[in-house]
């Protein structure tokens, strides 16, 4: 493999990924807490920004 080929493999493989309650950025590997939606997997920093996001799913959802 390739250097530049090495490198895209390293990124995609450590992509992060926004919260969609509190904007933090996070690790889609690490996160604790994430649930599915409408078919799509969503991942929270914490139990609180899961819960908020059940909550009011769509405030969150469309503005992505």
């Amino acid at each position: 493999m390739s250097e530049y080929g090495l490198l895209c493999r390293t990124f995609m493989e450590n992509m992060m990924i926004i919260d969609l309650v509190c904007k933090m950025e996070i690790d889609e590997e690490a996160a604790s807490y994430s649930l599915n939606y409408d078919g799509k997997d969503y991942f929270f920093c914490s139990e609180g920004c899961m819960e908020e996001f059940t909550r009011r799913p769509l405030d969150y959802v469309e503005s992505v």
